[in-house]
């Protein structure tokens, strides 16, 4: 009689489990044909919104990233738009307390801010939800990497192979992380639909952007 439950247990797990990672036939990728959005040779219609509190879910808890998600999906929109960037000139920076910071330094990894864009993903997945991520903001970002590599004016960020390496390694240090809640590759989730480059970057650096992206 006391093993009289462990079925329902099994079960229980097994369904949890399903539900974090998922079957890898249920969701493509979403591609570009002709050009249009593709999902699985259906057309793509993209109905979402920019992430709101200044489009950094790392700075909510779990529990918030959660409803925010849920609320998404219950009106009909498939796909938000967040930031996953974040830099501190300084480890002691208080910024780093609000988990708004994914690096204090170049190659410096702040853990709690990476945490909650993994759940962001979690949740994705959860209520059917894909994601753009922002890889650099035009301000913030180009002048904390241009600090980082001696230079007074942000925008030598754009010529400079220091701050562009720095820049290079962020990405493919996010794109190629783990995440901590599902167990899959960022660069082998379809649930992020695209990467945006930067955030607001205007004409005069649109030509310096794309073959730093190409590199990445």
């Amino acid at each position: 009689m006391k093993h009289k439950h462990f079925p329902i247990i099994i079960l229980a797990v097994l369904l949890s489990f399903s539900q974090v990672h998922g079957e890898e036939n249920e969701v493509n990728f979403i591609e570009v044909s002709c050009n249009r959005l593709s999902d699985g040779g259906n057309t793509f219609y993209i109905n979402g919104a920019n992430c709101s509190y200044d489009g950094r879910l790392n700075r909510w808890s779990n529990n918030l990233i959660e409803e925010w998600f849920k609320l998404a999906a219950e009106n009909g929109m498939n796909c938000v738009r967040i930031f996953a960037c974040g830099e501190s000139t300084s480890k002691n920076d208080t910024i780093k307390e609000n988990g708004r910071v994914y690096q204090t330094g170049p190659g410096e990894w702040y853990e709690p801010a990476f945490k909650s864009t993994d759940y962001a993903l979690y949740c994705a997945r959860k209520y059917n939800v894909r994601i753009v991520f922002s890889l650099l903001t035009h301000t913030q970002s180009s002048q904390r990497y241009s600090t980082w590599a001696g230079l007074n004016d942000e925008g030598d960020f754009w010529n400079n192979e220091t701050c562009k390496t720095y820049y290079k390694n962020y990405v493919r240090y996010l794109i190629n992380r783990v995440n901590t809640y599902t167990g899959i590759a960022y660069k082998d989730d379809p649930y992020i639909l695209a990467w945006e480059p930067g955030n607001e970057i205007d004409i005069s650096t649109k030509k310096m952007v794309r073959p730093l992206i190409a590199q990445s």
